[in-house]
């Protein structure tokens, strides 16, 4: 599935000071770390991933992160992923490997089925508009869904919530072709870009995915609901095909981002005010955590909906000008004004 009108590779690739011409030259056949290199299965802004064989003929994907790794940088780059290598969760996928070779800094993770993209592919091939919502949130028989694979923090925790309330981490690149299918759940790969948003020097970023990147992050001040965002465009995305920002450039979805209220008319009536809040520029009218964004979803489905609508009222912009606001006289839900959610 093309999720980004522009895929990230061709807009990188047209962004000629990101050095990107050189970083996406081939490198099938390529021998690196005894794994070699033999089909690449994606191209971001962080780097490549790409199916390989290693020791033993076992089939793994391996990450060749752009840029050359030397010095200083290089250490802070090890010293951050090799703390992504401590996390242990289930649904979560895990590093097995971490090394500069030839100033190139690889990553080796175990192999998945496939991605959300490729399932949103196969179901449009099946002539639906998108991922089934049931299968996306929770199936027929009360199974956990996709997202709740990815958000959950409910018994054994989830993959994003594990990361932001136990590390204090944000992933900072939620994207479909980032929530891996693997024996019938979803599991949360790529973590090269995840930070402790607690850290002092996060606001140098660079790499996300400008189609699915929480306004802050173009602001350089990541919080513990960025991934949050990031998850409610996944969201509108596989399930209806369309985004609720439609820019084709880094530039115009930027500026979307920050000042453009999202487009949610493609979902259902009952889904657009919990997008609409994931979505809120103000970071404090989110959810508290993913967890609680799809059980609301969940719970709206099922005709259980316990969401107190609220927007902090910003300097300049009035309450009723806000796209929670507008999707809550559709839905016909009541806003609160004057408190703080209880989410």
């Amino acid at each position: 599935m093309r999720t980004e009108p522009l895929s990230t590779t061709e807009m990188l690739a047209n962004d000629h000071s990101a050095g990107v011409a050189d970083a996406i030259a081939s490198l099938d056949g390529l021998v690196m770390a005894d794994y070699e290199l033999i089909e690449r299965l994606s191209a971001g802004g962080y780097g490549e991933v790409w199916k390989a064989i290693g020791p033993g003929g076992l089939p793994k994907a391996v990450k060749v992160l752009y840029g050359q790794r030397d010095g200083e940088h290089a250490e802070a780059e090890l010293r951050s992923l090799q703390k992504m290598r401590e996390l242990r969760h289930p649904f979560l996928l895990s590093i097995e490997r971490i090394e500069v070779v030839n100033s190139r800094l690889i990553v080796v993770v175990e192999l998945a089925d496939g991605n959300l993209s490729d399932r949103f592919d196969a179901c449009r091939r099946e002539g639906k508009p998108g991922v089934p919502r049931d299968e996306l949130l929770r199936d027929a028989a009360g199974c956990c869904g996709m997202l709740r694979d990815a958000a959950d923090a409910a018994d054994a925790a989830g993959a994003l919530d594990y990361m932001s309330e136990q590390h204090g981490l944000q992933h900072l690149d939620i994207k479909p072709d980032n929530l891996l299918l693997q024996g019938g759940h979803v599991k949360v790969g790529d973590l090269g870009l995840a930070k402790d948003i607690s850290a002092t020097n996060v606001s140098v970023l660079n790499g996300f995915t400008p189609m699915f990147a929480a306004p802050e992050l173009f602001e350089g001040r990541p919080a513990r609901v960025s991934d949050q965002y990031s998850l409610a465009i996944v969201y509108q995305m596989m399930l209806t095909g369309s985004s609720p920002f439609n820019g084709r450039k880094a530039a115009q979805l930027t500026a979307q981002h920050l000042r453009s209220q999202p487009d949610l008319t493609f979902l259902q009536p009952i889904d657009r005010p919990v997008i609409a809040r994931a979505l809120s520029k103000n970071m404090n009218s989110r959810f508290d955590n993913c967890t609680e964004f799809v059980a609301e979803l969940i719970r709206r489905r099922h005709g259980r909906s316990t969401n107190v609508a609220f927007v902090k009222k910003l300097d300049g912009v009035l309450v009723s000008d806000t796209a929670l606001l507008k999707t809550l006289s559709q839905s016909g839900a009541e806003p609160e004004h004057g408190k703080e959610s209880t989410q």
